[in-house]
């Protein structure tokens, strides 16, 4: 017998919300979020530069926002957090 379909369109989005809020939000990607943020007066950032260590100025647009480190324990946090939530989320009883 096949799966019936999901009815309700706003259960299901609740549930994609619910999930990424508990399982995405409250991970490293909040500390990636913390700190001051530039002034852009163009709304795109192409008019905001980093100086590095060696003085080069680079454009915003063009500045890595994210490192290998910082992926990987951006994923690490997320994979942790789906997984409770799924095991969590099991109906009782069920293995």
């Amino acid at each position: 017998m096949a799966a019936k379909p999901i009815r309700d369109n706003r259960l299901l989005s609740r549930l994609v919300r619910a999930t990424a809020l508990l399982c995405v939000r409250n991970t490293a990607l909040g500390g990636f979020l913390a700190g001051r943020g530039p002034v852009t007066r163009t709304g795109d950032y192409s008019d905001a530069t980093v100086v590095d260590a060696e003085g080069n100025r680079i454009p915003r647009p063009e500045v890595s926002h994210f490192d290998d480190n910082a992926m990987c324990a951006l994923m690490h946090g997320v994979v942790d957090k789906l997984w409770t939530f799924m095991v969590s989320s099991r109906e009782p009883g069920c293995r």
